[in-house]
C-alpha cells in the first residue's frame, strides 16, 4: 500500500468567504446550551475552509466539558501534538485557535515538552495532567499493524482545486485530493467536513479518534428534538440512554471494511446524515448494544471495535460528565 503525506505551508488563516452550503454546515445549525458540542465540528470546518487540513492530519477530537473540546493532530514537521480550545464570551474562539496553529513552531511545542506537558504520546499546549484522551500509550502511526487487511485503502488523488472562490477550492480539496499517511486521518476529515444541510442541526460530533491507521470511532449526539412530528416515545427513549443522561449518543466504528473506497463512505455517511434529522431515536434497529451511555453500531464491526473497548468507555465517561451534568 502506497503511503504519502503531503505538507504545505499555509501563510495565514483570513476568513474566506462562506457561501452556499459551507453556511448550511457551519452557519444554521441551532444553538445548544452545551458551548463545545456546538464548535466541535465547527473547528474542524474552519481549519478546513482555511485548508490548513491539507498540512494538518486531525487524529482525534472530543468534547472535554461545556465549555471546552480538545483536538489532536499531527504534521510532518510538527509531529504529534495536542490543543485545547476553551470558550470565549468575548471572541471566536475556534477561529483565534486556527490562527495560532498557523503561528505554531517547533520550538514552542519543545517548550511545551520541556514543561513535561505530555501524555499519552501527544505533547500539550498545556498541562494535560487531568486530561482523558483515548489512547493509554500514544495515537496510532503509519507503519503500525493494519487491522482490516482485506479493506480497500486507497484515495483518488486529483490536482488541487483552482475554483476562484476560495472557500469552493478548499472545499474541492478536501473531499477528492487530500490524502495523509493513514487512511483513518483521511476518512475521518472527510466524515467531519462533508456538508448535509439543515436536517444536520439535530446532531453534533461529539468525539472521534483513530484507533488504527485504518479505523476510527466516531460518536455524535442527538440533541433531544422536541416539538410535533417528533418522535417521542419515553419508554424506548428511557431504554435507550442511563439514568440522567441528558442526550442520546450514537457510536460507530469505520474502516475500510465497513466503508471500503471513498465514495462509498461519503455517499452513505451524507444519506444517513440527512436522514437523522428526521427519524428519531436514530436508527434504533441497528444501534443495539449501549455501553456507557452509547449507543454503538454492531452491523459490520471491524476488529477494532472489539480491542478499544478501554478507549471507549474513558470517552464514554468524559462525554457523560460534560454533556448530562445538569
Amino acid at each position: 500500500m502506497e503511503e504519502w503525506f503531503e505538507a504545505r505551508v499555509l501563510p495565514s488563516t483570513t476568513p474566506p468567504r462562506r457561501s452556499g452550503w459551507v453556511s448550511l454546515a457551519l452557519e444554521i445549525l441551532a444553538p445548544t446550551d452545551v458551548w463545545a458540542l456546538d464548535n466541535l465540528d465547527r473547528f474542524i470546518w474552519t481549519l478546513g475552509i482555511a485548508r490548513q487540513l491539507e498540512s494538518l492530519a486531525v487524529l482525534g477530537c472530543w468534547v472535554i466539558s461545556p465549555t471546552r473540546f480538545a483536538a489532536v493532530f499531527r504534521s510532518a514537521e510538527l509531529g504529534t501534538f495536542g490543543i485545547v480550545v476553551d470558550q470565549d464570551p468575548e471572541g471566536d474562539a475556534g477561529r483565534a485557535a486556527a490562527d495560532r496553529l498557523v503561528a505554531l513552531s517547533s520550538a514552542e511545542l519543545a517548550a511545551w515538552r520541556d514543561r513535561g506537558w505530555v501524555k499519552d504520546g501527544v505533547v500539550w499546549d498545556r498541562d494535560p495532567a487531568a486530561l482523558v484522551t483515548p489512547w493509554q500509550e500514544r495515537p496510532p502511526e503509519p507503519g503500525d499493524p493494519l487491522r482490516s487487511p482485506d479493506g480497500d485503502h486507497s484515495w483518488s488523488r486529483q490536482p488541487p482545486s483552482t475554483d476562484p472562490d476560495p472557500v469552493e477550492a478548499a472545499i474541492n480539496d478536501l473531499q477528492r485530493r487530500v490524502v495523509h499517511d493513514m487512511w483513518s486521518s483521511t476518512a475521518l476529515t472527510l466524515l467531519i467536513t462533508y456538508p448535509t444541510g439543515y436536517r444536520r442541526s439535530a446532531l453534533r460530533l461529539s468525539a472521534a479518534w483513530l484507533c488504527a491507521p485504518d479505523s476510527f470511532a466516531y460518536v455524535e449526539t442527538h440533541l433531544w428534538p422536541r416539538g410535533p412530528g417528533r418522535f417521542q416515545d419515553p419508554v424506548l427513549l428511557e431504554s435507550l440512554r442511563l439514568p440522567g443522561q441528558r442526550f442520546l449518543r450514537f457510536g460507530e466504528y469505520i474502516s475500510p471494511r465497513t466503508s471500503p473506497a471513498q465514495s462509498a463512505l461519503i455517499c452513505a455517511r451524507h444519506a444517513e446524515m440527512e436522514l437523522d434529522g428526521i427519524a428519531y431515536p436514530r436508527g434504533v434497529d441497528q444501534y443495539r448494544t449501549l455501553r456507557d451511555g452509547i449507543l454503538w453500531d454492531e452491523r459490520i464491526p471491524p476488529v477494532t471495535y472489539r480491542t478499544d473497548r478501554d478507549a471507549a468507555s474513558r470517552m464514554a465517561a468524559v462525554l457523560h460528565a460534560a454533556l448530562d451534568a445538569t
